[in-house]
């Protein structure tokens, strides 16, 4: 694939997990999948804070990096990935109490973090159900995967959803993303909505449109 396709097709898949009392404690949700061979000692799981932001901007970008590249394509521009402003975003996210941030931490170094955001039922808004949390983001650094890293933050995360009183929560991935395409599924998230956008290049409305005939 080379250069930016004028238009870009993202099919998403959005996922629900009900949150009951089996989800109460850690050890009861996490489904480890380690790779034969590879598998280390459990991360330690705890909540950021400010004090972490620094450790947290630093790992930021490994989202964009590794949905920027095949099979993905995700289009990312170098503003939304410039340190000042993650800097910035997290700071506002780590201040705000209804926010949760999850580290997975192997000997003080970031291996993985979640990200957990309240999500309002609105009239906008059909899909979302009463007492609803979104697991906004997630990720696994390259050295930790396939170790039980994910799904360790995962019973974590939604262990403090239940204990904070949500009852559901709504995580999306997209459909080329083969990581995610398999772990949250595995995760006990059920598909609930298939959704295709297709994304118009701004570049095309500079181009002038051939006269009819042409």
């Amino acid at each position: 694939m080379s250069g930016t396709p004028s238009v870009l097709a993202r099919r998403k898949i959005v996922g629900l997990r009900a949150l009951t009392d089996a989800t109460a404690s850690p050890g009861g949700t996490a489904r480890i999948g380690h790779t034969e061979g590879a598998a280390r000692a459990e991360p330690t799981i705890r909540r950021a804070t400010l004090d972490d932001l620094d450790a947290v901007v630093a790992v930021a970008d490994a989202v964009p990096h590794y949905q920027m590249g095949s099979p993905i394509y995700a289009p990312f521009t170098a503003a939304i990935m410039e340190a000042s402003a993650l800097r910035a975003e997290y700071a506002e996210l780590l201040a705000d109490p209804q926010v949760a941030l999850w580290l997975a931490l192997r000997a003080g170094r970031i291996v993985g973090y979640q990200l957990y955001l309240p999500e309002a039922a609105h009239d906008t808004k059909l899909l979302i159900p009463e007492r609803c949390v979104e697991l906004a983001l997630g990720a696994t650094l390259p050295g930790a995967r396939a170790q039980g890293v994910g799904s360790v933050l995962t019973a974590h995360g939604l262990a403090w959803a239940h204990a904070a009183g949500y009852a559901v929560c709504l995580a999306d991935w997209r459909t080329a993303n083969p990581l995610s395409s398999r772990f949250w599924p595995r995760q006990g998230f059920d598909s609930v909505i298939y959704r295709l956008a297709r994304r118009i290049d701004g570049h095309v409305a500079h181009t002038s449109a051939p006269a009819r005939g042409e």
